[in-house]
């Protein structure tokens, strides 16, 4: 069922600008919402146990592409929450960008991206996955830019296209790679096959890809920097991105492939190390923003990094705690964000430094904002809390001490950054602080009211279902099995001391706001030099390379193009050896030449020998001629005079053409330099050689062909014609024939229309 349900958001996206024309941009958002809540209705009636696969029809069978849907609890999980927080975002988007003229090309954009999405965390298909994959990055590119006659939108959304399209290429070959191994498309064979891989450097490669491609997708270091940049998008986009789409479509992807590689150390370390760098850069790099969006982009990528951080950790504790951790980012991310934009839309300021005592004009938002933060912070009773909890025990348990000290910094910057967002702009007292011209509509406060009431009621009372379907996918991503439980309360515990120490430094760190403003501007010097910096000199150098390639290939020199063409000519054939070995060439024949044919061939090498040395141009003309009545000589005396006809036919149409053109010429003269001459000599000698020498070995492995017995069969009873290549001109590819005069026919009249106007001009 879901997957005819997933692939009908595709016909509906297409429709929804109709669909705004017809119903308005109030109504036809109310008819959007109807999508998500289908999925989520169907997702929510899924059976957990055991994994299915739904095969609704073969895509590209000749391929191995099949739109098949794996559902087990990993992929239930991100259902749910890709179209339960989806319609909380088509009902937001509809009251934000009411006033849009391009609502219509907006909402097509979103429902495609949100069918995409549940394609990618749906299949089970590794080429679908790509397809899908890649369908994510070029609507986000899309939504990313929606605003697009703003160069910052055009140009972040171009950086995200290329980062994340790179790694969507390494999927690509890390699935090519998965089927030559394995010998099978579909993940959930491959979910069954976890023996060991059959050698240590392919395994190797994959790791290597399949990280790469899943880095570029969820901002790790150091692909961490378009995450931000998309803050150019329109906040519905942004906090659909952040909180169950696109950016955790790489977790998504490791989490899902964890079982396969649950015995390479080289996985586990990668992870555990990109993650961890991940979750502290970010953390740092939030804490010294002020506007209100980058401050939730930061501490998303510090949350990516944690969630591929525990990935890391090689433990099924970990593994659970990763999918509790999504789970409550996912809720509180998206709400803040969709607070951030309901701030935006009522004051137009996004700066937490000028904004202040929000909290008397917008209560009630305040008030779900304020539990919001609470969860972030991850502080009683919130299902924050419960995450961090949960993260917190699993690193005492899994080692060093080195990685829960990692965790609880970046947990306490997390602290710290929630209260930038939230209590700042709530409670603070700012300067000339905007005051709200315009309350945002019920529509706007939906959103975040309804995560907010899960964050607290999941902390609160943690339903059997919810625990049931969060089991299900910590189930489904470890290999050996896992229990899940979890309680709001467990006592003077480690963790909990922990979590205590991480709201005293978090604190510390929001007290200390202005000196961290401080260091962060010293510090952009230094961030100017980073991966962001990194990637505009690469598109540059890219750029300045493209024009310099161009400079020579496109010189308007007709010799150049010339000289290019034959060098490939010359280079195909030597690689094509290259790979496949010397070539067989043929036996020389065994009849000495007779004497017609030396004598034919002599006089060609003298008609060419004429033509290179020649000082006037119909001279050389000439000696071309003579080679080229050798050549049709040379046919006749081998018993294909059809063959003989045609060359006589084109050689005197060729030499009388040239004759007409090169007789209005100006006088000829010698403009190359010996040493063009030598270098135009060699590689005329190497272009006939490479040909020769392509010939000999057509004739030495001769391929049986497949039609030319059924144009000898049926040449006399079907075209009644024993001139095979005739008849295969005239009759069989009649309407090829007929083209190929026509388009003569035309240049012809072209021609001579051109001399025409040529006469008569004054």
């Amino acid at each position: 069922m879901l997957a005819i349900v997933v692939i009908l958001g595709f016909p509906l996206a297409l429709l929804a600008p109709w669909c705004v024309r017809k119903l308005g941009p109030v109504g036809a958002p109310r008819l959007f919402v109807a999508y998500p809540l289908l999925v989520f209705v169907v997702a929510a009636l899924t059976p957990l146990d055991p994994a299915q696969v739904q095969t609704s029809f073969a895509w590209a069978p000749r391929y191995g592409l099949r739109w098949s849907v794996l559902v087990d609890g990993w992929s239930l999980l991100f259902t749910l929450l890709i179209s339960g927080i989806g319609a909380l975002v088509v009902a937001y988007a509809g009251e934000y960008l009411r006033d849009h003229p391009q609502i219509g090309r907006f909402y097509l954009y979103l429902l495609g991206f949100m069918a995409a999405m549940l394609g990618v965390v749906l299949a089970s298909n590794l080429l679908l996955l790509f397809v899908c994959w890649e369908l994510t990055g070029l609507f986000s590119y899309l939504l990313i830019g929606f605003e697009h006659a703003s160069e910052k939108a055009r140009k972040s959304a171009l950086q995200a296209l290329l980062t994340t399209g790179v790694g969507g290429l390494a999927l690509l070959v890390a699935a090519v790679l998965l089927y030559s191994v394995a010998g099978t498309w579909e993940i959930s064979e491959l979910l069954r096959r976890t023996e060991a891989w059959p050698s240590t450097s392919m395994e190797l490669w994959i790791i290597g890809l399949l990280c790469f491609a899943a880095f570029t997708k969820s901002a790790q270091f150091p692909f961490h920097y378009w995450l931000p940049a998309a803050m150019a998008a329109p906040t519905p986009v942004s906090a659909y991105l952040h909180s169950a789409t696109m950016v955790k479509a790489g977790v998504f992807l490791l989490a899902r492939m964890t079982p396969l590689f649950q015995g390479s150390w080289v996985w586990h370390t990668t992870l555990l190390a990109v993650g961890g760098a991940t979750m502290v850069a970010g953390a740092l790099l939030a804490v010294g923003q002020r506007d209100l969006k980058l401050l939730l982009a930061y501490s998303t990528v510090s949350a990516l990094g944690t969630l591929v951080f525990l990935l890391g950790v090689n433990d099924p504790a970990a593994l659970a705690a990763c999918v509790v951790f999504l789970a409550a980012h996912a809720l509180y991310k998206g709400g803040l964000f969709f607070f951030a934009g309901a701030i935006d839309h009522a004051t137009g300021e996004r700066d937490v430094e000028k904004l202040g005592r929000l909290y008397t004009q917008l209560p009630f938002l305040g008030s779900v904002a304020t539990v919001l933060a609470l969860s972030m912070a991850g502080i009683l009773p919130t299902f924050g809390f419960v995450a961090k909890e949960l993260a917190y025990e699993t690193v005492l348990h899994a080692g060093p001490w080195g990685i829960a000290a990692a965790l609880v910094f970046a947990s306490a910057l997390q602290v710290a950054v929630a209260g930038f967002v939230v209590v700042r702009p709530l409670f603070a007292t700012a300067p000339r602080a905007p005051s709200v011209h315009h309350a945002p509509g019920w529509e706007m406060c939906l959103g975040p009211a309804v995560l907010a009431l899960a964050s607290l009621i999941f902390g609160l009372a943690p339903f059997p279902a919810l625990q049931e379907v969060l089991r299900g996918a910590a189930t489904a991503i470890a290999a050996n099995g896992v229990s899940l439980q979890w309680k709001l309360w467990h006592g003077l515990t480690p963790a909990f001391l922990l979590s205590l120490a991480t709201l005293a430094f978090g604190a510390v760190a929001f007290a200390l706001r202005r000196q961290v403003l401080a260091v962060t501007e010293r510090a952009r010097v230094v961030a100017g030099l980073g991966p962001a910096a990194m990637y505009e000199g690469a598109v540059a150098g890219l750029l300045k390379v493209a024009a310099w390639q161009t400079r020579k290939l496109q010189s308007g020199k007709l010799r150049s193009y010339q000289s290019l063409v034959l060098l490939v000519a010359v280079a195909a054939p030597v690689f094509a050896w290259s790979i496949v070995g010397s070539p067989d060439l043929p036996p020389l024949a065994a009849r000495p030449p007779f004497v017609t044919e030396v004598v034919v061939l002599v006089t060609m090498l003298a008609g060419t020998a004429v033509a290179i040395v020649a000082t006037s141009r119909l001279t050389a003309i000439a000696g071309l001629g003579v080679a080229g009545y050798g050549v049709g000589v040379l046919f006749l005396l081998f018993g294909a005079p059809d063959l003989a006809m045609t060359q006589f036919a084109i050689e005197t149409l060729t030499v009388l053409l040239f004759v007409l053109v090169l007789y209005r010429l100006p006088r000829f003269e010698t403009r190359s330099d010996p040493a063009t001459r030598v270098r135009d000599a060699l590689l005329a000698s190497a272009v006939g050689l490479a040909i020769a020498g392509s010939m000999a070995v057509v004739l030495a492995r001769p391929t049986p062909s497949v039609l030319a017995p059924f144009f000898l069969a049926e040449s006399v009873p079907s075209a009644h014609g024993r001139n095979v290549v005739n008849v295969i001109l005239v009759d069989f590819r009649s309407l090829d024939t007929l083209g190929e005069i026509t388009v003569l026919g035309l240049a012809a009249m072209g021609v001579g229309a051109l001399m025409a106007a040529w006469r008569k001009r004054p």
